[in-house]
């Protein structure tokens, strides 16, 4: 994270609406369903009560206080700092934007090889493969909108499920064990599109 997204996390931990911190750590957490947003909410907004939240080892000891560690042993405030910085980086909208404009530069046989590190980046690259490969659902049978042409896709995916890295792998690499591999090939030019 740079200088400039620190102080910007700096000031939205301290002046985001709890609720709104919330809500957010909740979503990109992924956090189970034993935890509900209010628990940390009331938390949350009792120690900004008595002095803002302006050191990480304070927001950190009021989120263990709330959260367990989940089922791997991940500290549960780790995860809610990498909430905070996939808010303050515009992480997903980045994939999102990256995605569209690598999809664009890619010719006949190119390929676009994804690695995703997070469930949320691993579904935004999921939704965009199988929906630039053409495999979203029709319509019903019984709607028209099913009846009209669909244009040929531009794009066919080569890793139906993504691929993960094997044992061995993430006993030599740790960092490997949540990494997903996904892979699609132009079969068009740009112009047929």
């Amino acid at each position: 994270m740079s200088l400039r997204s620190a102080e910007e996390a700096r000031r939205w931990i301290a002046e985001a609406d709890d609720r709104a911190y919330s809500n957010h750590v909740n979503e990109a957490t992924a956090a189970s369903p034993r935890f509900r947003v209010g628990d940390l909410y009331g938390p949350l907004a009792a120690a900004r009560a008595e002095a803002p939240v302006v050191t990480t080892a304070r927001l950190a000891t009021i989120i263990r206080g709330v959260l367990p560690p989940d089922r791997s042993g991940i500290d549960s405030a780790t995860r809610s700092f990498q909430a905070l910085r996939i808010r303050v980086n515009d992480e997903l909208g980045e994939i999102e934007r990256a995605l569209e404009q690598a999809s664009k530069l890619l010719a006949p046989a190119g390929r676009l090889i994804v690695v995703s590190f997070h469930s949320l980046e691993d579904r935004i690259v999921k939704r965009f493969m199988i929906d630039a490969a053409g495999r979203t659902p029709s319509p019903s049978r019984h709607d028209p909108r099913g009846l009209a042409a669909r244009p040929a896709p531009r794009f066919r995916l080569l890793t139906a499920r993504p691929l993960r890295p094997s044992a061995g792998e993430t006993s030599s690499n740790p960092r490997a064990r949540s990494a997903r591999l996904r892979a699609l090939e132009c079969t068009l030019p740009r112009s047929a599109t």
